[in-house]
């Protein structure tokens, strides 16, 4: 909803990471770390996406599908 413009007060935001190399469980917690800390400073959830390149570029997943049509690109 945010990168069309249309969030509310109970919008969360969704990040995906595309890995092109295998991650580990490590980066995952990291992640799991980052989210309680996101919502504790600016009250609001983050729900974040691994997803490999392969699946993103499938576009099987619903989520891959709305990012690719919605989604803004910060780094590539």
């Amino acid at each position: 909803s945010y990168a069309r413009g249309e969030e509310n007060k109970t919008s969360d935001l969704d990040i995906c990471f595309i890995y092109t190399t295998e991650i580990n469980e490590s980066i995952q917690n990291q992640l799991d770390q980052y989210v309680d800390s996101f919502y504790d400073q600016y009250i609001c959830h983050v729900s974040p996406y691994l997803l490999s390149e392969e699946e993103y570029n499938k576009q099987e997943l619903e989520i891959a599908k709305d990012i690719k049509k919605n989604g803004d690109n910060f780094y590539s």
